[in-house]
């Protein structure tokens, strides 16, 4: 995909409504320090820094939408009590519109606790009992009221009461009525509500069990023949997720094949990947963009979301950049990824210097760099005269190196960001550290 079709795509997500219709969740991170066992019994101990609530579920797919420029309309079902009520105002803070129905049962909630970077233990709070009639008719009504204004509808299952088979299909009938295309991401025990879906986007694991297949390893001779099953059984293109594998996309005609390898340079977490998968391939369908150049964009977005700590979105300027087309970034995309890394408790290095040629001692302090630190950011100096644009390029390829940002002050650029480890191009190997 050339930087022009990129940059003109992505241009074109500004303003593009997406209907998402499902179940919103509410996700809680507690995080602190894990360092001892407990004298009651042998389990962790953690020592609680902080917490954070952040969207999950549906909501975190309507976040996506709304990161990358789009409108999203969130419509589904929560519970009249504090979650739903944080929930909804967490989705307005996002600048999505809510259409959300109270109902009886309480709004789904995770809870999950973390001791540095690893996961220690998620609690969930939910009441998966199928939703009252008049709650389902009541979303229904949301739905048939915002399609007039949707480009492309998102039925995001988490199988938490809202979606069966006859809900699903009446949003299908009113979006073929409508004539808007829907996108489905799925759970296997719903399998019979999808059919006659336009787009389907099952992970591995769920596409095994929507055909009702043993679990077994995705083999390229078993990855074609669950995709071709599946785009035949429910009558839909679909769109493998096959996370370090990547994605696969099946026409719903048995014959159109494209394969999208993994684009992620560190997994670090794939809480909510699928939800950013689904959202930037909707809205580049929303956004006019071929099936191919959608895939691909959903694919760059999912290998940016991996890196980042729990359920997260991701921005524009973060897409093109994993692209290749724009190898530098700016000010407001590296002040963001500074500030999620920070909040995240990780370790922050840079490297300063004009890199008019690139020799093995800058690699290896490169690398010196990378293995003290979780993101490392190359402060490229603009002296020299040239167009830092093709060093910038250069820089980013190497894969040691995470951002690159072009600065007329590196000591500024510096002072800015207080890294944990700061090292100049013409210094010693070993990193200075900079930060107690």
């Amino acid at each position: 995909m050339t930087e022009t079709t990129v940059r003109d795509v992505l241009s074109r997500f500004e303003g593009r409504r997406v209907l998402v219709v499902g179940d919103p969740i509410l996700d809680e991170y507690v995080t602190g320090d894990c360092t001892r066992l407990s004298p009651e019994a042998p389990i962790p101990v953690l020592k609680v820094h902080g917490a954070r609530l952040v969207l999950g579920g549906a909501a975190n797919t309507a976040a996506n939408v709304v990161a990358l420029g789009g409108h999203a309309t969130l419509v589904g079902a929560i519970g009249a009590d504090e979650a739903g009520q944080r929930l909804t105002a967490l989705a307005r803070t996002h600048g999505i519109d809510t259409a959300l129905v109270e109902d009886e049962r309480a709004s789904p909630r995770k809870v999950r606790a973390l001791g540095g970077h690893q996961q220690l233990l998620r609690l969930d709070y939910e009441d998966d009992r199928p939703v009252s009639p008049g709650t389902a008719g009541a979303v229904l009504a949301g739905v048939r009221e915002h399609l007039a204004t949707a480009s492309v509808v998102v039925v995001s299952d988490y199988a938490k009461g809202l979606v069966d088979v006859s809900f699903c299909q009446q949003v299908l009938a009113l979006a073929r009525e409508a004539r808007v295309p829907v996108v489905i991401d799925p759970r296997p025990q719903h399998a019979e509500a999808y059919v006659g879906c336009e787009y389907l986007t099952p992970n591995w694991k769920e596409a095994q069990a929507l055909l009702g297949d043993v679990e077994a390893a995705p083999s390229p001779a078993a990855i074609a023949d669950v995709g071709r099953r599946l785009a035949g059984r429910f009558g839909a293109h679909v769109v493998l997720t096959l996370g370090s594998l990547g994605l696969r996309f099946f026409g719903r005609d048995g014959r159109a094949l494209f394969d999208e390898p993994a684009q992620a340079r560190e997994v670090f977490d794939v809480s909510g990947a699928g939800d950013t998968v689904v959202a930037a391939f909707a809205l580049a369908l929303a956004a006019g963009a071929d099936v191919q150049v959608a895939l691909r964009l959903a694919n760059l977005a999912a290998g940016v979301v991996v890196a980042k700590l729990g359920t997260a979105t991701v921005s524009r300027a973060e897409v093109l950049q994993a692209s290749g087309a724009d190898a530098l970034v700016d000010g407001e995309v590296l002040a963001g990824r500074i500030r999620e890394v920070r909040a995240a408790g990780r370790r922050i290095g840079v490297v300063t210097g004009v890199f008019e040629t690139l020799h093995a001692v800058n690699l290896d302090q490169l690398r010196a760099v990378r293995r003290t630190v979780d993101l490392l950011v190359i402060g490229l100096h603009a002296g020299g005269g040239s167009d830092p644009r093709p060093r910038a390029r250069v820089l980013s390829s190497l894969r040691d190196v995470d951002l690159v940002h072009v600065t007329d002050d590196p000591d500024g650029f510096v002072a800015t960001i207080a890294p944990d480890v700061h090292l100049a191009e013409e210094s010693a190997p070993v990193p200075r550290s900079v930060r107690p």
